[in-house]
């Protein structure tokens, strides 16, 4: 099954993820196990994708079992949507930034990044510009679910390095030391302002709400085949 999976990366599109884990392989090396089992996430920019993909995975799945004259059984365990972002809460939320003092890096912040990337590590300082366009975040988080139900959005704030990689002991150190603890902070302010203002100006509320019921009711996702991808 993960071999004939791995050949169907060549036929879907370039954003799809497919990330999985063999989490029982048998046990004597020299025995037939009664019992093999793969664990899959399936990630994608839109969930019609990730939901064709699946399928498609499971056909695999199918025709591995028909290969070996065995049986198969696929459980679901769950599924994200993706993010609806709603522009006038990412406004409210980019001024509230700017309105903030930003957290000032001192010469140990430094020097404790230098040490933790063992050399060049600049610390980002500022703040970036909104850009017109939603592009996308290469991650999963079940708030995109969340977005579909309430008006949603998010921040991001420097904790480490600009050349630091996610999912990494320097990332988690620098994230865990005095960066972190002043980016933390530096976001309880700007999420606290932003929800005062968003409690005093019915206006601003008025506006995030028609914005986010325009959004979702005006998307429309079309079925997608496999010959989309072919």
């Amino acid at each position: 099954m993960n071999v004939g999976v791995n050949y169907l990366r060549e036929h879907v599109m370039d954003d799809v993820r497919i990330h999985y884990t063999i989490t029982n392989g048998g046990g004597q090396p020299n025995l037939v196990p009664p019992l093999a089992q793969s664990w899959y996430y399936v990630r994608a920019r839109n969930r019609m994708v990730v939901d064709d993909t699946f399928q498609r995975i499971c056909d695999v799945a199918r025709g591995a079992a028909l290969m070996t004259g065995t049986t198969v059984e696929i459980q679901l365990e769950t599924g994200c949507w993706d993010v609806l972002p709603n522009r006038p809460l990412h406004e409210l939320l980019h001024n509230c930034m700017k309105a903030i003092p930003l957290p000032g890096w001192s010469e140990s912040d430094r020097e404790f990044a230098r040490t933790a990337m063992g050399g060049d590590a600049p610390l980002h300082e500022g703040i970036k510009p909104l850009s017109e366009t939603c592009g996308a975040i290469p991650g999963s988080t079940d708030l995109s679910d969340v977005s579909w139900i309430v008006p949603t959005a998010q921040i991001g704030v420097a904790a480490a390095p600009m050349n630091a990689a996610c999912h990494t002991w320097q990332f988690t150190a620098c994230a865990g030391n005095s960066m972190g603890q002043q980016s933390m902070v530096y976001a309880a302010k700007v999420l606290a302002l932003a929800g005062v203002r968003l409690l005093t100006e019915p206006e601003l509320i008025r506006t995030v709400k028609e914005t986010f019921d325009m959004e979702r009711n005006g998307i429309v996702y079309r079925t997608v085949t496999p010959e989309t991808f072919s």
